[in-house]
């Protein structure tokens, strides 16, 4: 109830909130489900939310020592200062708030977008806006707020690039990656790439290639675009670092097999299914990042579920869902902003102990080991050999 408390609310939204709260009591009391993973993220959150700020505050410290010394020339190294950082999915939800931190700690970012913005001086200037904000939220020694903004701005104006990319389209994902290897010139690399698009469709909708959609681009788009990227030599070839954001929904389905066809659900998709066509695909992501961790040894490479976010995820969601989530969401859950700091703290390894530097998975800031036979051997090479076979004959199966 402590993000309640915060609030002002009227009546109907405190009775809407305290009977979704008891709800979830209920259900934490009968194993694991949807609303008992979101009651373990807040454990989660308290007991580690104080290390995620010291992260937050550590990454502004360059930009915030340049304004209180008047002068933008001055800002000193520091963790993603003039580092080149590639976030999918960040023009609202969870990533609008990775990219606020980032933009803040002074990184260069390319940020792929399935529609490009119209306004591209203004998505950028938005950007900056919310990289004030998180600023002020997490650190209180500003001596000129004018100056912040105005040095906030003139980053978001260099240091932000759009390009279109839709995960829903494998030859989508090819041009993007042409793309970005013309931008760096072969002279530049990204030192950290962030998976974080994703998607909950409603309805049954399909990939350019045939795919169920939440498949399609939670998992195979996402796994085809970072293969893609380390063939073309756009990812530094040593230490560059690689965040796939995954769900704790993964522990609530099955296992992956061969009982039915990779990529085609066991079930015609509707809105009954949406949550479990959500948790396979991220299952099949985190079984494949597993591999991906035994294979590239080369980069060190995470997988996190952040925890709860008020965002737009359940856009799709017919009314009157989907006013009932947003405003259940917006009321209970962190802003994009907050629940970002877990992934901040990975990107910059702050505080990561030694032996749980790599192969981890993380439930925001605490280790957990993946859920559903996902860490397992032969999981993730089976996994990885079909999505092999998918990429090079990219079509579903009837």
């Amino acid at each position: 109830f402590i993000p309640l408390c915060r609030r002002k609310m009227k009546p109907l939204q405190w009775i809407i909130a305290i009977i979704a709260v008891l709800i979830g009591i209920r259900l934490a009391t009968q194993g694991e489900t949807t609303l008992s993973l979101i009651l373990k993220a807040y454990a989660h959150r308290s007991r580690y939310g104080t290390l995620m700020q010291d992260a937050a505050t550590a990454v502004y410290k360059p930009l915030i020592h340049a304004v209180n010394n008047d002068d933008e020339s001055t800002v000193p190294d520091g963790p993603l200062v003039g580092r080149t950082v590639l976030v999918t999915g960040s023009n609202r939800g969870l990533g609008s708030g990775i990219v606020a931190h980032l933009l803040a700690g002074g990184a260069r970012l390319i940020l792929p977008c399935r529609n490009l913005p119209t306004d591209i001086p203004e998505a950028q200037k938005k950007i900056g806006i919310n990289a004030f904000r998180a600023i002020k939220e997490y650190s209180n020694n500003i001596d000129n707020d004018n100056e912040l903004i105005s040095m906030l701005y003139n980053l978001s104006k260099k240091n932000i690039l759009f390009i279109q990319m839709d995960l829903a389209s494998l030859n989508s994902i090819q041009t993007a990656v042409d793309n970005i290897q013309t931008i760096l010139n072969k002279k530049n690399k990204i030192d950290i790439l962030i998976n974080n698009a994703g998607l909950i469709p409603i309805r049954d909708e399909k990939t350019a290639e045939g795919f169920e959609l939440s498949f399609g681009v939670n998992f195979l788009g996402t796994a085809a675009f970072t293969k893609s990227l380390k063939e073309a030599g756009t990812l530094r070839d040593t230490g560059s670092t690689i965040i796939m954001v995954t769900s704790e929904q993964h522990r609530l389905v099955s296992p992956i097999n061969d009982q039915t066809p990779f990529g085609t659900p066991a079930k015609t998709p509707s809105f009954s299914n949406v949550m479990e066509r959500y948790g396979y695909s991220k299952l099949a992501l985190l079984t494949w990042t597993y591999e991906l961790q035994r294979k590239w040894k080369d980069h060190k490479i995470y997988s996190i579920c952040p925890g709860p976010v008020a965002s737009e995820i359940a856009r799709d969601a017919p009314w009157p869902l989907k006013d009932f989530a947003v405003t259940l969401m917006s009321l209970l859950f962190p802003s994009p902003v907050e629940a970002a700091l877990p992934i901040l703290r990975l990107a910059v390894e702050y505080q990561i102990p030694k032996d749980y530097a790599d192969g981890i998975h993380y439930h925001m800031g605490q280790p957990r080991e993946g859920g559903a036979g996902s860490s397992e051997l032969e999981s993730g090479k089976w996994i990885w050999e079909k999505t092999e076979e998918l990429l090079l004959t990219p079509r579903a199966a009837p």
